[in-house]
């Protein structure tokens, strides 16, 4: 559901943090709202169904979202035994909007003394006349000050030297504070709420954490009374007040910075949100029409664009040839920029690249330009916003070629001129490189390795096959087959369009650049969400909706676990806010247990709820301070704080964790593999093919291949059975503590390993295989199979053992500290799982390594 910003709402809601020993209806009184001033009665003081009259995000009556159910039927309003007005059910909350276009409603509201609801609920409407005055006041005067852009910096600026990798607060910054109950001042030097209705219907935690982060705030008083704020300079002269809460700061501590250019304040405009019937068109013509009223004269902006461009020193990338892996290097110096103006720095390229560094942020070819501009459209491209926070006056991005080929990199400072709404081009230069394969692998591998593979995807856009089943995945190139990357993961799923792939391993999502192996970031979560052409990839976890989100074809950004919301559930369009506006490079992210308000182009620098769980939030976050923060980030086009998924083209959700089990059965049973990936790929239009895997016979023309590059084959034994495997199958599932997942439970077959694992480690040991055992509980639990290759110990470069029977290893436990893949090292578990016959052909191969002398 989108919320708007403005107008006034009434809710039927559940009412926390009242004292609990009235029990009486009481009368009208402040919201406890984190989100909005306003006032609200309820069916009992210590809680329950409330009716609320306050400054929603866009004038809307909602159920709170903290009652343990949804509404699903309207529910009508009655006063002194009178049918009044029906709230419609709207996404699980009764809401009207806009009730002063009904006529007669707020009238009867301010002059009854009781409110039933159809649910049978009755509250009182003593006081609500004035509740209701005040109510619309400051609503009327907070949409004033976020559609003017209220200054919150007194006009200062300044872009700091290490913009882009400045850590915002500073690391070790606990500021604490000395608390004064009942006692108050409202002198208010700095900011109040006589002058800015910012400063009215917020908490005690809010008013303190708005101190924190405004410059040259030394003390603070709230009232109560009506939740208003005081912000002084001084400590000033406490007086007894009833109801009053001041606090003084202890020590040294930092406020966010001034924004880096003169600009105005934030501009906050409800119909700037992203719309669920949008197109990139009708998103476009909102966004610029928008910031028209924004921009300055365009032969100004054509002025102080120009000036910038002629004063930005390039050095641009001086190789001619580079090899696949290596990166191009571009620096600039001289970026003096003191009015703000939408300007980047743009580097596009014809072909596939990586970017690294910090300073910027990174799109992929399918991602629309901030303003819809038509610069680089279509291409690979890293923006440094220089009107923003985060852009140094100095700073370097380094370009890694993905393919070979030629290769053309565009390197431009474009503008966008709000009043006339056009883009302008201040210099250009082009770079042509060519690029040459990289390093080449030797990858071992034969049909019979493949037969494990169940089903294969073809992914001709990229020049990419993928074979996989469910714990496995083999990507190769589409044209000669050759192998690309392999590695284990489970939950196989693939972004919109196509360039990532996702898999979970070790209790997180690894997505992966499928054109090269590229480990981009890692989600956790129960659900997965991809963003902007995939140049953002997103992940929601329980409890307490925390987020993940990283930047795909750049290495610049990276946010973990950010919580928003309640315990129970995971992000949803009506209870959380995710912003990624490409406009003002910056990333907000709320609900109502946590907060995140963060330059794009350098992830260290926001204000945050670090709290651990909703139980220890602060409770601090408000509008007030994400108006505040945006202030310094600065902006240049109008924002909204509504609720919802506020990134252009929406969030398109590509997997999610329940779909994997049979819906309404106790115990989670797993789907079928074959219908999870229909659920799965279908999300992204793509079909799976099974794969026939018939015998495969031993190609005899493998001994002679490896001669011609100086290896020989060993002779093949049978293994020796160790440790027979059991038919059983559990019953009973068991949850993964670290992953969540339900998974078989196998510690019967663990105990029963026991007495073979130490004499098999101390004959490894003997043939000069190295064993960290990464596992030492006694009771362990399987999480899920890994691949493993058991890499010989480096005593010998002419001679390689092959693997036939043993290429998987059961791993019992539920971490895995992972180093495999290092020559002469394997990270295993005391109470290693192998069945049949994995255990002999382990135990055959430290005899054939002691008998060949390694």
């Amino acid at each position: 559901m989108v919320w708007r910003l403005f107008g006034i709402g009434f809710v039927i809601a559940q009412c926390f943090g009242v004292d609990a020993a009235a029990q009486s209806l009481g009368p009208w009184h402040p919201a406890q709202s984190w989100y909005a001033p306003g006032h609200e009665a309820c069916t009992n003081n210590s809680g329950g169904e409330c009716l609320s009259l306050h400054c929603a995000h866009a004038g809307l009556t909602t159920l709170e979202v903290r009652l343990e159910r949804e509404i699903t039927e309207s529910i009508g309003i009655t006063v002194d035994g009178r049918p009044l007005v029906t709230l419609p059910a709207v996404q699980g909350r009764a809401l009207i909007t806009d009730p002063q276009q009904h006529p007669g409603l707020l009238e009867a509201l301010s002059a009854g003394h009781r409110a039933t609801f159809s649910t049978g609920q009755t509250v009182s409407l003593s006081g609500s006349a004035r509740a209701i005055r005040e109510t619309l006041e400051t609503c009327a005067a907070q949409q004033r000050a976020f559609a003017t852009g209220m200054e919150t910096f007194a006009a200062e600026f300044d872009r700091f030297s290490n913009e882009s990798t400045t850590s915002w607060p500073p690391d070790g910054q606990d500021i604490e504070w000395d608390r004064y109950r009942n006692q108050g001042s409202l002198v208010a030097d700095l900011r109040g709420p006589d002058t800015d209705p910012f400063m009215r219907g917020l908490t005690a935690p809010q008013c303190e954490e708005i101190c924190r982060q405004t410059r040259h705030c030394y003390s603070y008083t709230h009232l109560r009374e009506r939740n208003s704020c005081y912000l002084r300079s001084s400590r000033g002269t406490l007086r007894g007040r009833n109801g009053a809460i001041s606090g003084i700061p202890i020590g040294r501590w930092h406020a966010l910075l001034t924004p880096v250019a003169a600009g105005g304040g934030t501009v906050v405009d409800p119909t700037m949100s992203w719309r669920p019937d949008d197109t990139l068109t009708s998103w476009t013509e909102r966004r610029r029409h928008g910031a028209q009223r924004l921009g300055l004269a365009c032969g100004v902006t054509q002025s102080i664009g120009q000036t910038f461009a002629d004063g930005l020193r390039l050095r641009l990338p001086w190789q001619n040839i580079v090899s696949v892996g290596d990166t191009l290097e571009l620096t600039w110096q001289g970026a003096d920029l003191d009015t703000r103006i939408p300007i980047w720095l743009m580097v596009s390229t014809s072909g596939p690249v990586r970017f690294h560094g910090s300073g910027y942020y990174a799109l992929g070819p399918e991602a629309p330009n901030p303003f819809g501009m038509t610069t680089g459209a279509g291409r690979h491209r890293a923006l440094v916003a220089f009107h923003a926070r985060g852009a140094g006056p100095s700073g370097s991005i380094r370009i890694e070629p993905l393919q070979e080929g030629a290769l053309v990199l565009d390197v431009q400072v474009v503008a966008y001129q709000r009043s006339c709404r056009r883009e302008s081009v201040h210099s250009a230069s082009r770079v042509s490189v060519a690029v040459q394969p990289g390093e080449a692998r030797l990858v071992l591998n034969n049909l019979l390795g493949r037969q494990t593979y169940t089903h294969e995807l073809d992914l001709p856009e990229h020049g990419r096959r993928i074979l996989f089943n469910e714990n496995r995945l083999l990507v190769l190139d589409r044209a000669s087959g050759a192998e690309v990357f392999e590695r284990g993961g489970q939950y196989l799923s693939l972004s919109p369009t196509h360039r990532f792939v996702v898999a979970q391993r070790d209790g997180a999502f690894d997505v992966v650049d499928i054109l090269d192996g590229h480990v981009a970031g890692q989600l956790r979560g129960e659900l997965i969400y991809w963003g902007i052409g995939d140049s953002f990839a997103l992940s929601s976890s329980t409890p307490w909706g925390k987020v993940d989100l990283i930047s795909t074809f750049g290495d610049s950004f990276q946010l973990p676990r950010t919580l928003t919301g309640p315990s129970c559930c995971n992000i949803s369009e009506r209870t959380t806010h995710i912003g990624i506006d490409l406009e003002n490079a910056a990333v907000t992210i709320w609900g109502g247990s946590g907060y995140y308000v963060g330059a794009l182009q350098n992830p260290n620098y926001n204000v945050r709820e670090d709290a651990h769980g909703g139980y220890s939030s602060s409770g601090a976050g408000s509008l007030a301070l994400y108006h505040h923060a945006l202030n310094s980030l600065g902006t240049v086009a109008p924002v909204s704080l509504s609720m919802g998924f506020d990134v252009v083209g929406g969030l398109t959700q590509t997997w999610e964790y329940r779909e994997n089990f049979i819906p309404f059965t106790e115990d989670r049973i797993p789907q079928p593999f074959a219908e999870r990936l229909s659920a799965t790929f279908g999300r992204v239009g793509l079909v799976p093919t099974p794969l026939d895997q018939g015998p495969v016979a031993r190609d005899p023309r493998t001994a002679f291949h490896l001669s011609r590059l100086g290896l020989a084959l060993m002779d093949m034994t049978e293994a020796e059975v160790r440790l027979a495997s059991s038919p059983e199958v559990p019953e009973h599932l068991t949850r993964d503590p670290a992953t969540g997942a339900f998974v078989p439970s196998f510690r019967s077959g663990s105990l029963a390993a026991m007495p073979f694992v130490e004499p098999m480690a101390e004959e490894a040991r003997q043939h000069g295989w190295r064993f960290t055992w990464s596992d030492e509980s006694p009771a362990a639990m399987m999480s899920e199979c890994y691949h493993s290759d058991l890499n010989q110990n480096e005593a010998s470069a002419t001679q390689l053992m092959l693997v036939r029977d043993v290429d998987r290893l059961i791993l019992p436990g539920h971490r895995r500290r992972s180093a495999l893949g290092q020559s002469g090292l394997v990270h295993c578990r005391r109470h290693l799982w192998l069945a049949a016959a994995n255990h002999g052909a382990l135990h055959s191969r430290f005899r054939r390594a002691g008998s060949a002398g390694q």
